[in-house]
């Protein structure tokens, strides 16, 4: 295929009719947007768009350098206004053009406080201004920052928002701040007091490390023992982590002065670039000191508020009295903020207003029931007339104007219409813009966005540049700006994203999730631990041994029968907490038994059947001779340009992975594994793009209807305007299309073929299968995977699995099948606030109308088909503004495909379902998720439920609803305390990965691996894994390491004002007992000194402990023991290298002696213990 110079296409429709294109493909359903939104800090000048990943890059203007007749359009609105300083009243402002009133008022540089409807309005409001007057610095105030009565404390990134907000208007970076009209009522801090709660902390400074602390948390923050997200502090001697919203800040103290100021990586824990100052912004908006405390205390009880008043006053259960702080302190409210006032949409305003306090009054009933009385909002919030006598004076900005009286200035503008899914149209719509000389303005979010745009409307011939227009020359600007408007007097034509495109909002940049010190630090008393030589046992606590002078500190743990075990933590690398399946619990072994030996050789030997049969199938394929497919095309390069967000490594590196299999003759057998929203389906896109490149077909295959069908919406929009066929096959697609789609997929007019198994049917033969991707594999039935081992046979196959497949198993399987894993989430995935109701009406109520107030969707999830209509027709009852469809498996293909499409398409706001949303989901706008008697869900299923939600930078809430409480199983109670605990996206995701894990492997290996993994557990399982292939394959396995005891005379308890946590110290101790090496050894010493700071003796006592067993263990040696004068040294006399050691330190110390039993003994250098140790490492390297 020969490139004619097409730039990358934009997802605007189907594509143009006009445009050349080989083939156009049937996609009729209607694709609704699903928004994601988020509160900026401070924005202004955003605009320019991202720089591409291809080697050219287009010519980008950012709308900080806004042309002539955006100025002449500002202008045009204030000349309209009479002079003087009388509040000023504008009709014929549509909603997206309001930035331009505004930027007409705020024309004098006084800063202004703007007055809007709803939080959507804000965020309009704060987009429109960053791209048509970005000199006004805006920001908004997100209404979750100052809620009360709903039972949670606020999120951290609304509370940091409005923070960065009212900081920047008294430090005069904010020159707008836009106020829902939600917002009115509360109090908040005077910005000047706020900004002096931000200390800004440099190198040299004095600090008293326990008042700090003592700061951080009345601000908000969290004294965690380690930092993994945003909000957290840990104070750990002389060292203090703090992760504001911003940056992750470790500061170094010399006694209580700030020596150093670093950034760290939460992932690794190290630290990196030196700062020479940084502020700490607070998190609370009202601090929450023991006066303040004591204060609201005071007042709440005096309004019969008596749990509240006692959780204030002794500073626990914040969700109950933060949202009240503002009440006792001093404050302002939102029109006090800035001397200039506007209001648009008054009317607007007094109906939101009203409807707040009805909320409120509802939230505090339903608080009430719960025993939390709560005081009225009457009684301390500002009230509708008080809040409309307010806005009397301001400035007005409406869309009508009402004959009132009022002297009204009319702004003629009008909203464009919503052209996304009529491309013809937009381009008659444009081509009547240049035929009337208007400067035509297209708003894009993404570097991809504006490259598609610009290809599609240069193929339309029309006139199109990347940046402002230029006379009648259209432009395309980077922006957040959903919806546009015209304003005819200036020639002026703003087309919003929302008027072009269906697709959501690129997320901003990611991260990698913090993964630290992850396998023993979450063991607590009554977990199960395996010990390599002993078996499975319970933790009971950890215990003090004093031994010949020595302290060890140690793991408990109580085998069958009664039998204890204690094991020192400088070995606790021979620990590892038992992870096998929900259910039972495992059956411990018995200390001395052999119960533990016979389970191993059982599993290694059904391990050894697996890995031959494996290795036989990459055999075949090894000797299969597939086809080669070419270097990338130039095509190739711009369809990856077009993509809207920037790849994480993990994308990349996938990407790369499944290229150089395709360009290799060896058929692809790649499995690409990642959550949903990680940005799988990029990467089999870019391969089906290749294979079609060179001329072959592409199959994607999804186990049901709603996964295929996602993945045709999301094919659809990503090839627009390529010359690629692409069409879907499934069972209710009507008979005669299904025959037309099966020609064309026998003719090879079908370029890409997506399905279900429909796909897999004896009636579809592909003319030149070239790749085949599958989603789910593990889904299928038995009938269909023989069908798929049969397609596998010569094409490349990509797979794809959102459910965790363990990480350590990869490596046991390496070779075996070739694995990929993206595991970077969205760097703004907030954790979700997770909550254990008991089941009530008003519960479900409170949780719906909360979500539909701020523009979401909502899940319920009730697991049982038979009663499932009677919950839909609940949630309708306690809930009637809501939109409500249900969908479950048993249903007709037609009417679940129905019920899907609207709630996807945005034109249904709760979807009550059975577990089948449990994988596949992806739909940023749903943050709430219930779960009706969580209590029968095991733990794996809940915490993949609930990543349901929390997809986008916006906070997100489950409710898991169960019977009353004396109900419930023991088991019941265990797993809802578990996911309770998971609330943090750290620790949560740590445990309930783990649990993943195991599902994952039993679904990758089967039952019957299942239950072997179950036996013995999952580490153990991936060991013997491992030695099972190398058998196989006759690599030799490495020798086990000699047990080796050792008696040095060293003090190897790490004191507790180092590491105070005992699950953080032992997860130092297990790190070090797993280093293999001096150098790993040196590096360890390094992190934990930048993570808990100067390392005391016994750190260093540790390290050496270890450095001696690492060489005792190669040269053959049993025993160390350190007497009164000398080291006795006993050597295992079958091990083949402790003859030659033994000769070794024989020749290198004269005065050593070799006793008839075998014994070495090496005359002291030293006394002290340490350096005598030192002396030993010395002399130890000369016998290796």
């Amino acid at each position: 295929m020969e490139d004619d110079g097409l730039g990358s296409p934009t997802p605007f429709g189907a594509g143009f009719a006009s445009l050349p294109l080989r083939h156009r493909y049937p996609i009729t359903f209607p694709v609704a947007p699903c928004p994601i939104r988020h509160f900026p800090h401070v924005r202004g000048g955003a605009g320019t768009i991202g720089t591409p990943a291809g080697p050219t890059r287009p010519t980008e203007v950012s709308a900080s350098e806004a042309p002539d007749v955006v100025v002449d359009a500002i202008a045009r609105v204030r000349a309209k206004l009479p002079p003087g300083g009388a509040p000023h009243a504008m009709a014929g402002v549509c909603p997206a053009a309001r930035s331009l009133a505004v930027a007409a008022l705020a024309a004098g540089g006084t800063p202004v406080a703007v007055v809007v409807p709803t939080e959507r309005d804000a965020e309009e409001l704060v987009a429109g201004l960053e791209l048509l007057a970005p000199d006004l610095a805006a920001a908004a105030l997100p209404a979750e920052a100052v809620e009360a009565y709903l039972g949670r404390t606020p999120p951290l990134g609304a509370t940091a928002a409005t923070a960065g907000a009212l900081g920047g208007l008294a430090s005069g970076a904010v020159r707008v701040v836009v106020i829902p009209a939600r917002v009115l009522p509360y109090p908040l801090p005077p910005p000047a007091a706020l900004a002096a709660r931000a200390p800004l902390v440099a190198a040299g400074e004095r600090l008293d490390p326990g008042e700090f602390a003592r700061a951080l948390a009345s601000v908000g923050y969290r004294r965690v023992e380690v930092v993994e997200e945003a909000g957290d502090f840990a104070l750990r001697g002389q060292v203090v982590d703090v992760a504001t919203p911003e940056r992750f800040v470790r500061l170094v103290l010399d006694v209580d002065t700030v020596e150093a100021v670093h950034e760290f990586d939460p992932a690794t824990q190290r630290s990196g670039a030196a700062l020479a100052e940084v502020a700490i912004p607070p998190l609370r908006l009202f601090a929450a000191g023991d006066g303040a405390r004591d204060a609201l205390a005071s007042r709440l009880d005096q309004e019969g508020c008596s749990a509240a008043a006692a959780a204030a006053h002794a500073g626990v259960e914040p969700a109950l009295w933060e949202g009240f702080l503002g009440w006792t302190e001093a404050h302002v409210h939102g029109w006090e903020l800035a001397p200039r006032l506007v209001v648009c949409e008054a009317d607007a305003v007094r109906a939101e207003v009203e409807r707040l306090f009805q909320a409120l009054g509802r939230a505090r009933d339903t608080a009430g029931r719960d025993g939390a009385a709560l005081p009225p909002p009457e009684v301390w919030l500002a009230g509708v007339e008080r809040c409309l006598d307010a806005l009397a004076g301001a400035d007005r900005i409406e869309a009508l104007a009402i004959e009132d009286g009022t002297p009204w200035v009319r702004v003629a503008t009008a909203p464009t219409p919503n052209l996304a899914s009529r491309p013809q149209a937009l381009a008659e719509e444009l081509r009547v813009g240049i035929a009337e000389r208007r400067s035509q303005v297209l708003v894009a979010a993404s570097h991809g966005e504006a490259q598609r745009l610009t290809h599609l409307l240069t193929e339309a011939e029309l006139p199109v540049r990347q940046g402002w227009p230029l006379d009648t020359i259209i432009g395309v600007v980077g922006g957040r700006l959903e919806r546009g408007f015209a304003f005819p007097d200036a020639g002026l034509v703003v087309w919003g994203r929302a008027d072009l495109t269906t697709l959501p909002a690129p997320a901003r940049q990611r991260r990698s999730l913090a993964r630290v010190l992850a396998e023993m630090r979450d063991l607590t008393v009554g977990d199960f631990v395996v010990h390599a030589d002993h078996g499975i046992g319970r933790f009971t606590g950890f215990r003090t041994l004093a031994l010949e002078s020595e302290e060890h500190e140690c793991v408990e743990l109580e085998y069958a029968g009664g039998g204890k075990l204690l094991v020192p933590l400088e070995r606790a690398d021979v620990l590892e907490k038992y992870a096998g399946a929900e259910g039972a619990p495992p059956k411990l072994d018995r200390l001395g038994g052999t119960s533990w030996a016979r389970a191993k050789s059982r599993v290694k030997r059904a391990l050894k059947d697996m890995a031959e049969e494996l290795l036989k199938v990459q055999a075949t394929r090894e000797l299969a001779v597939g086809f080669s497919f070419s270097k990338d095309s130039p095509w190739q390069r711009q369809f990856e340009e077009a993509f809207e967000y920037e790849p994480t490594a993990d994308q990349s590196q996938a990407i790369a992975e499944a290229k150089r299999d395709m360009e290799s003759p060896r058929p692809m057998d790649r499995l690409v594994v990642g959550d949903v929203g990680y940005g799988k389906t990029e990467v089999a896109m870019r391969a089906a793009f290749k294979a079609v490149m060179d001329g072959k077909q592409v199959a994607v295959l999804a186990p049901t209807t709603i996964l295929a069908e996602q993945h045709v919406r999301t094919f659809a929009r990503r090839f627009a305007g390529f010359p690629v066929e692409i069409r879907w096959l499934s069972r209710f697609v009507p008979a005669p299309e299904q025959k037309k789609v099966a020609a064309g997929i026998a003719e090879g007019t079908v370029d890409i073929a997506i399905g279900t198994h429909r796909l897999l049917a004896k009636d579809v033969r592909f003319r030149d299968l070239g790749l085949l991707i599958v989603d789910e594999e593990q889904r299928f039935g038995v009938a269909q995977k023989e069908r798929l081992k049969a397609l596998k046979a010569s094409v490349d196959v990509l797979a794809m699995s959102a459910t965790p497949i363990p990480r350590t198993l990869n490596l046991g399987l390496l070779g075996l099948r070739d694995v990929s894993v993206i595991e970077t989430p969205p760097r703004d995935r907030l954790a979700v606030q997770t909550h254990v109701l008991p089941f009530r009406r008003e519960a479900v109520r409170e949780a719906i109308t909360t979500e539909l107030a701020r523009g979401g969707q909502v899940f319920f999830v009730h697991n049982r088909v038979a009663s499932i209509a009677a919950m839909a027709a609940l949630v309708r009852e306690v809930a009637p503004e809501a939109r409500v469809v249900m969908a479950h498996g048993q249903m007709d293909e037609r009417q679940l495909e129905k019920a899907m499409d609207a709630f996807l398409g945005g034109e249904a706001d709760v979807l009550v379902a059975t577990a089948i949303i449990e994988n596949g989901l992806d739909i940023p706008n749903a943050n709430t998720l219930i779960v009706n008697r969580a209590d029968r869900f095991g733990l794996a299923q809940l915490y993949q439920l609930r990543g349901r939600v929390g997809r986008s930078d916006r906070l997100a809430f489950t409710y898991l609803l169960v019977p009353p409480e004396r109900s419930l199983t023991k088991e019941a109670r265990a797993r809802l305390a578990a996911i309770l605990e998971f609330a943090d996206l750290g620790a949560g995701f740590r445990i309930a990965a783990r649990d993943l894990e195991i599902r994952g492997a039993g679904n990758l290996l089967g039952a019957e691996q299942h239950g072997h993994l179950r036996a013995v557990g999952y580490e153990t399982y991936c060991h013997l894994l491992e030695e099972a292939v190398r058998e196989l394959r006759g690599e030799a396995a490495p020798a086990p390491p000699t047990a080796v005891e050792l008696r040095l005379g060293l003090d190897l308890r790490l004191p507790e004002r180092y590491v105070g946590e005992e699950t953080l110290r032992l997860a130092v101790y297990r790190r070090i007992a797993g280093a293999r090496t001096d150098e790993e050894l040196a590096g360890l010493r390094q992190e934990f000194t930048e993570r808990f700071g100067a390392a005391p003796a016994q750190l260093d006592n540790l390290l050496l402990h270890q450095r001696v067993r690492r060489r005792a263990e190669g040269l053959g040696m049993t025993r160390i023991k350190r007497g009164p004068l000398a080291w006795e040294l006993t050597f295992d006399p079958a091990h083949p290298a402790a003859h030659p050691a033994a000769m070794a330190l024989l020749a290198a110390a004269p005065d050593a002696v070799l006793t008839p039993a075998g014994v070495l003994r090496l005359p002291l250098a030293e006394r002290d213990p340490a350096r005598a140790a030192a002396a030993l490492v010395a002399l130890l390297p000369a016998a290796e």
